[in-house]
Formats: structure tokens, sequence, C-alpha cells
């Protein structure tokens, strides 16, 4: 009977052991993350319409496709943009560390906005996909899903808005309107 008893037990362990990852698990850590979106974010907003290929800080490249609109309708300017990032053995500095990023496809970044002169308006962001990473210390892929939404803009141009969502896992990146929309701004 403790025979039969030990067959299943051990079959369970097995298909519990198969569900978890095996080898070593490298988190790329909230500072990183934030440092790495401000930094793809200053790529897509150098680029212009179209395809256009970016050299990284430390080395690589990332491609840019890019494609905007905007309007307008009455006293109010409404533009929308998509910029699709794909690096390519793209190094950065991250949290003081040479990080290196490619393309899991891509990391899109997309933009709505409606602004009325002289009034303020709503921008709202959102930054999703997929990427691999690299330090010295090791590497995996991981997810984006963020979102910005501005309360308001003013006339002078300046924002307000947090970016909320998961870079890589659970980490969260506390990153406001005005870093990610102006990263010279920081």
């Amino acid at each position: 009977m403790t025979r039969l008893i030990a067959i299943p037990a051990a079959a369970v362990l097995l298909a519990v052991a198969a569900c978890y990852k095996t080898g070593p698990t490298y988190a790329l850590g909230e500072a990183a993350a934030y440092d790495l979106v401000v930094g793809l974010a200053e790529m897509a907003l150098d680029a212009g319409e179209g395809t256009s290929v970016h050299q990284c800080p430390l080395g690589g490249e990332t491609t840019v496709n890019a494609t905007t609109a905007s309007g307008q309708q009455g006293d109010t300017t409404v533009s929308s943009g998509r910029w699709a990032l794909v690096p390519a053995e793209c190094w950065l500095n991250a949290a003081g560390s040479r990080i290196m990023v490619s393309g899991n496809p891509d990391i899109t970044f997309t933009s709505e906005a409606a602004v009325i002169a002289g009034q303020g308006g709503h921008i709202a962001v959102a930054i999703r996909g997929a990427i691999h990473w690299r330090t010295a210390e090791g590497g995996e892929s991981c997810l984006f899903d963020l979102a910005l939404e501005t309360t308001e803009t003013d006339a002078s141009g300046s924002f307000t808005g947090t970016l909320t969502g998961r870079a890589c896992g659970d980490t969260v990146i506390p990153l406001s309107a005005v870093e990610l929309l102006q990263p010279a701004a920081k």
C-alpha cells in the first residue's frame, strides 16, 4: 500500500517542478527599467516620420518606424502618433550599468493628444511590447505594459501625470509626464 502512494506523490512533485523555470532569474530592477524607458523615449522623440535608424549611446542601433497625424478642429489641435522601436543589440546606460536591449519583437509608443489653444488639454501615451535585455550578470526577456494619462496641460506646455503599469515583471516605473515627454527637462 505504501508503494502505491509513493508513485503518485513522485508524479505530482515532478509535474510541479516542470512548471518552474530552471536556472538563474535576473531582475531588471526599477532604476534600470526607468532609464531604459527614458532612453527609448528619447529615440522615439528624435525620430521623424517614416523609418529611421538611431545609433544607441553605447553601441548598436534601434530602428524606429514612426507615423504621426495632426489636425485642427476649431480651437483644438488633435494629434496622434505611433513609434515602433526595434532595438538591435542597442547598448544603453541603465542604473549605472551597461545594458544591451534587443527587440522581442519591439516596443511601441502610441500617443493621442487634444490641446485647446491657451487652455491646455489631454495627452495619453501607451508603451507596450517585449524586449530581451542583458547585462554582465545575465539577462531575460520581459514585457512592457505602461500607460500615461495627463490630467491637463497648461498654456506653458507643462504636463502633469504619472506613468503607471508594469515593465519587466513587477517593476513599476515612477516616471512623470515631463520626464517621458520632455526627457531633456529631467
